[in-house]
């Protein structure tokens, strides 16, 4: 990230050529993966515009191709691996609208999977943040996520309905569990 700037970045993510949007993309994907510290280097790297980033490419007023979509949600869960900060800054940008987009909308199964996964790291259980969770669970519920989800539980790919049961499990949980408790035995 020292020997790019972020605004050389972002150039190269507006690139007319897609195969450089494309290698821009998975560049990014592959910086915020394997670590928390490594999602921080990231947003230090390009502070509040990484997200703006993703929510251009995943924008459905903009004719973008299914790969780039592709690549930006699998960025996307990438960075809901990180801590409960990295998780809040999505769940409190304009990603879960358009994630929630793409899962209705999308005939590309490439396009929904990444967005369902999305759904699943946004909610995973986490013992020192249940509130977190709950709140964005919740957000996620008040979207019409759920609804969709349950839309899925149809879908043709046995992998596409595994994901689906998965996402609805967990945002289930997290609505119901007490968020004062981490669901540990004291």
């Amino acid at each position: 990230m020292q020997g790019l700037p972020w605004p050389a970045m972002r150039s190269l993510l507006s690139d007319p050529e897609e195969g450089v949007q494309e290698q821009a993309i998975c560049t990014l994907r592959n910086l915020c993966m394997d670590a928390p510290e490594h999602i921080t280097a990231a947003f230090e790297w390009a502070g509040p515009d990484l997200l703006a980033a993703m929510e251009e490419k995943l924008d459905p007023s903009r004719d973008a191709n299914p790969k780039l979509r592709q690549h930006a949600l699998y960025t996307v869960v990438n960075i809901l691996t990180g801590s409960d900060a990295h998780k809040e800054a999505v769940a409190t940008s304009n990603l879960p609208t358009l994630l929630l987009h793409h899962m209705r909308m999308s005939s590309n199964p490439d396009v929904r999977l990444p967005a369902v996964w999305c759904v699943i790291n946004m909610t995973w259980p986490d013992a020192n943040s249940i509130a977190g969770v709950a709140a964005r669970a919740q957000r996620l519920k008040e979207l019409g996520v759920e609804d969709v989800l349950s839309v899925l539980q149809t879908d043709a790919s046995l992998d596409m309905r595994e994901r689906v049961k998965t996402a609805l499990e967990q945002m289930r949980a997290a609505l119901t569990r007490p968020t004062g408790t981490s669901g540990t035995p004291s």
